[in-house]
């Protein structure tokens, strides 16, 4: 008896029962598949709209900003459109602008706002900073120690960091607190050898050593070369034995 018509009688039946089974599960919980498309399409269509949206409202914020001609029109750029880039950057400049004004309050409410909310902008160091000098301009040292302290140890790869540590440390010798103000420079040179604040802070450094009576470190005599040889020197001739 030939066995091929039974294997290929058995192949079709198990097809054809793959096909049942795939229609009858169709059949069963097409509702609930159906269902959850749907949401997964809503949700899709619901979080790009969202983010339209916000694309739009940055656009917006940015025009805006770039009409801004006043402290007014940036705090309202920073109210309007809250979150934004543009917002951010209406805070730190409506900060920088009154504190070359001479407003400190102002600068130093709009520097906080910043931070609050926006800690972790690429420019968080720059609002510290401002806030530092702003409480310094005020006399609040131990606020504006503070400011400077935080760019260093949140913010340690900035470019403001260099500038913060020597800020503090000159902050600390205008109060007299030599051996504090001597680690905040130093840890500037170790930390930062390129910086262009090192040769400030060297500077500040030797004026503490002058302070203090320590005498000023002159370099080493350079050791005398060898005299050269005179050209045309008669040569002794070897004793004769």
């Amino acid at each position: 008896m030939n066995p091929e018509p039974d294997k290929a009688a058995s192949g079709i039946g198990v097809a054809e029962n793959i096909v049942f089974e795939a229609e009858t599960f169709w059949e069963r919980h097409k509702q609930r598949l159906l269902g959850g498309a749907a949401i997964v399409l809503v949700a899709g269509v619901g979080v790009g709209l969202w983010f339209w949206g916000q694309r739009q409202e940055s656009i917006q914020a940015q025009k805006v900003m770039a009409e801004a001609k006043a402290t007014e029109d940036l705090a309202k750029v920073a109210e309007q459109y809250p979150g934004t880039p543009a917002a951010a950057e209406a805070l730190l400049r409506q900060g920088d602008i009154a504190a070359q004004a001479g407003q400190w309050d102002a600068s130093v409410g709009a520097y906080r706002k910043f931070l609050d909310l926006f800690q972790k902008h690429p420019l968080a160091a720059n609002a510290l900073m401002g806030l530092g000098g702003a409480h310094e301009a005020m006399g609040r040292y131990p606020e504006a120690e503070d400011a400077y302290r935080r760019v260093f140890e949140e913010h340690r790869e900035s470019h403001r960091a260099a500038e913060a540590r020597l800020a503090l440390g000159e902050l600390l010798k205008a109060q007299g607190r030599d051996r504090e103000a001597r680690e905040a420079f130093d840890t500037l040179m170790s930390v930062y050898p390129q910086s262009v604040w090192v040769q400030l802070a060297r500077r500040e450094i030797e004026s503490l050593d002058r302070k203090s009576g320590v005498p000023a470190q002159t370099p080493a005599a350079p050791t005398p070369a060898a005299a050269p040889a005179q050209s045309g020197a008669v040569t002794p001739a070897p004793a004769k034995h």
